[in-house]
């Protein structure tokens, strides 16, 4: 098993040669100190674990190292702080969006004609429907629109409950959010869009549900992140108390940096 470098941490550092500082991320990142040892110093494999471990023991107590290696402790904990942050948030806005399309219904053309006959917009809508049946009336024999239904139809109009034709379910019209104009929620949930053969457009979205499930199994009972919540952590301690926390595991350091963050 081999053991490769981590990303550099941007962590400003000490005095360190280059492979006592790749050590260094390597222990940092979670490699153990006899794994990081033989990658940073291209150990001969016929060398004896025994051997290693030492070495590896005595340059993880090195001063200078072990003070690279609590600050790089610190440096991978607060990014994951700040990744698990983001991603609460945006697990959040998923599951809060709300649906990027939506149906409006409205009155067809026999709703609120008289008799609930075709109603028109107006005459020029009447005419030019005329003069077209006139002259597609050779080859495409079809009945002559009238007027019986009168004027002023409002596309916007709701559905009469007692229209014949309709049966009171009017015309639905689906409505597709304009992606330009998405909120930071809408945003995270939009996963796609595409367009069928026959025109029509689909609109694709992230499962809300699934994404409220998984902010529940990061955070139980989670709220609403403040929206101007940090991105970055920012804790005060004394050098004292960051090398005591270094020391410990880096699941420790977070649940403590998270637990000074939360506390006023």
């Amino acid at each position: 098993m081999t053991t490769e470098a981590p990303d550099m941490l941007p962590v400003p550092a000490v005095a360190l040669t280059p492979k006592q500082e790749a050590f260094a991320q390597m222990v940092a990142g979670g490699a153990s100190a006899t794994a990081a040892y033989r990658a940073a110093f291209d150990v001969r494999p016929a060398t004896s674990t025994r051997t290693v471990q030492q070495s590896a023991y005595e340059l993880t107590h090195t001063p200078r190292v072990a003070s690279r290696i609590a600050d790089l402790r610190i440096a991978v904990a607060e990014r994951f702080v700040d990744n698990l942050a983001n991603l609460r948030a945006r697990q959040f806005d998923i599951a809060t969006a709300g649906p990027l399309t939506h149906v409006r219904v409205f009155n067809c053309r026999c709703c609120h004609g008289a008799n609930h006959k075709h109603q028109w917009r107006d005459a020029d809508e009447f005419t030019d429907a005329v003069e077209l049946w006139q002259a597609t009336l050779a080859t495409k024999p079809t009945p002559q629109p009238n007027a019986a239904g009168g004027m002023g139809f409002d596309p916007f109009a709701p559905p009469n409950a007692q229209c014949p034709v309709c049966l009171g379910a009017g015309v639905p019209v689906v409505y597709v959010a304009d992606t330009t104009q998405l909120t930071a929620a809408q945003r995270a949930a939009f996963k796609g869009a595409s367009v069928d053969r026959w025109g029509q457009i689909h609109v694709e979205q992230h499962d809300a549900q699934e994404a409220a499930r998984e902010l529940h199994r990061m955070v139980p009972g989670a709220i609403a992140p403040a929206r101007s919540e940090a991105k970055s952590l920012n804790v005060s301690m004394t050098a004292a108390e960051a090398m005591e926390i270094a020391e410990r595991p880096v699941d420790e350091i977070v649940k403590l940096l998270f637990k000074r963050r939360d506390t006023p």
